[in-house]
């Protein structure tokens, strides 16, 4: 019976020294294997209208455009009071365009 327990502990310590090494093993692979990460780096422009010269210096420094955002039509309304007094009060609605933001990329 003694011997039976001994062979069982000499087992579970082999299976379990084996499996240290086959992970630790497996772990080294996974880093041999490993794919470096591109890294960017990003810019964004504010201009109502950006002007084609600007964007053609962009491109030739290496600035890639990714996104456009804003612009949207909003409409912007004032409470406007003549001088008459505060009885004749009427809203004024003005059409705006929020500014648009141009998004650009890089790698580093």
């Amino acid at each position: 019976m003694r011997i039976a327990v001994n062979m069982l502990l000499a087992a579970l310590v082999l299976a379990l020294v084996g499996g240290l090494m086959w992970g630790a093993a497996g772990s080294v692979a996974q880093d041999a294997g490993k794919v470096q990460r591109t890294k960017w780096e990003y810019r964004v422009l504010a201009q109502a209208t950006p002007d084609e010269a600007g964007l053609t210096a962009l491109g030739e420094e290496g600035w890639e455009l990714i996104a456009v955002t804003g612009g949207q039509a909003y409409i912007e309304s004032s409470r406007l009071m003549p001088q008459g007094g505060p009885g004749a009060t009427f809203t004024q609605n003005t059409i705006r365009n929020a500014m648009t933001y141009y998004h650009f990329k890089r790698q580093k």
